[in-house]
């Protein structure tokens, strides 16, 4: 073989090396914000919240099913061992669950619900220096059956919302309630809603997002959706419905994008439908101006938001089509706010809340199994 065909051949196979090496590398890339690992907690049936405490630990709660009975369960997960160390909480949440928690970085606050004398009460409790104590006598007398289902920590006190169910000539309708717990005192808030509203605030508070020098709180709205902001002076209402649509809908979840300005979602309902629409805002606080963020999905709900270097993830709870018909799932988009991209989908997993950490997306939630549903973690991003 001569020299110039020698050349050529040479040529051709450090072509065909470089082409490979490219599409090595454009598939990794590609395939590399898919990577994900699902760990199974058995100690929940479903995990409701979590929050991160320091790099190396959060903190998990939820509930634990067995048979017909489910009851409050909550601990540290460690990710550097993989170990779980459940919180011993008594019968704080018997018959009951754990629904969110929130840190203010000495102590833990628990929210959620219990049977008294086969009666749904809201429960609360405090873990501080490894100690748990029950916080539930601070909660207005009345507020049951009912649930406490979102917590924040703000302005040095404890926001409690929730629902509990009112009796308005002779029928029951769910009635929202927000609670401050500062020191010994408990602030009632839920008549500033009711005055707003000029109504009785029907629905529940499902969400709290704390900023620099505010508090959002979103949840279920049986008019129209709103949203309340609060001060530490006093709740100012910003209508969505004037930028976004007159229908009853719900607030799931709220994360504070940058210093003025929050990712909203969750789900709405068109006049006589029974369809639930997911949707996704930018609520900005400063001027109540709202902006659409662009979802490819028609039907279902968003479920949890966050925020993290200029970036959003989302999961959102969709119908799948599968050989057994009809199922619903889940599908987790990241990235920037008008370039979302999905990372993730699987039939019969819900994911109820999302954080960043350590450079890697954690969800919790959980997976449906048969007749029964396991808690999971799920880790997107890792290298």
């Amino acid at each position: 073989m001569n020299s110039s065909k020698r050349l050529k051949y040479l040529g051709v196979s450090l072509f065909l090396i470089i082409l490979l090496i490219v599409v090595v590398s454009i598939y990794h890339n590609l395939t590399q914000v898919s990577q994900y690992s699902i760990l199974y907690i058995s100690n929940f049936s479903k995990i409701e919240d979590i929050i991160a405490l320091n790099a190396s630990t959060i903190f998990i709660v939820g509930s634990k099913t067995c048979g017909n009975i489910s009851h409050g369960v909550a601990g540290y997960y460690y990710l550097n061992d993989n170990e779980f160390k459940q919180v011993n909480l008594s019968k704080l949440f018997c018959c009951g669950a754990i629904y969110s928690v929130a840190y203010n970085g000495s102590a833990l606050m628990l929210v959620g619900a219990c049977k008294i004398n086969g009666v749904l009460h809201p429960a609360i409790a405090l873990i501080s220096n490894n100690k748990v104590t029950n916080l539930t006598s601070y909660i207005p007398r009345g507020y049951y059956p009912g649930r406490a289902l979102a917590v924040a920590w703000f302005n040095k006190t404890w926001f409690i919302g929730g629902n509990f169910l009112f009796n308005l000539d002779q029928h029951y309708v769910s009635v929202m309630f927000l609670i401050g717990l500062k020191g010994n005192s408990t602030i009632n808030l839920t008549l500033n809603i009711s005055n707003i509203l000029n109504q009785l605030p029907e629905g529940c508070i499902l969400s709290l997002s704390v900023g620099h020098n505010c508090i959002l709180i979103g949840g279920k709205f049986v008019i129209y959706l709103v949203l309340f902001k609060f001060n530490s002076t006093s709740i100012y209402e910003i209508n969505m419905t004037k930028s976004i649509f007159k229908y009853p809908g719900f607030i799931i979840s709220l994360s504070q994008f940058n210093s003025s300005t929050w990712v909203v979602g969750g789900e709405y309902f068109p006049v006589n439908s029974t369809i639930c629409h997911p949707y996704l805002v930018l609520y900005n606080s400063l001027n109540s101006c709202i902006n659409y963020i662009k979802l490819n999905y028609t039907i279902g709900f968003v479920t949890s938001v966050s925020s993290y270097n200029g970036n959003i993830v989302v999961s959102l709870r969709i119908p799948f089509k599968t050989p057994q018909g009809v199922e619903g799932g889940t599908v987790i988009l990241e990235g920037k706010i008008n370039a979302l991209k999905q990372t993730f989908d699987e039939v019969n997993i819900s994911i109820n809340q999302l954080l960043f950490l350590n450079n890697r997306i954690i969800g919790g939630g959980y997976k449906v199994t048969g007749n029964a549903d396991e808690g999971i973690l799920i880790f997107l991003n890792e290298n």
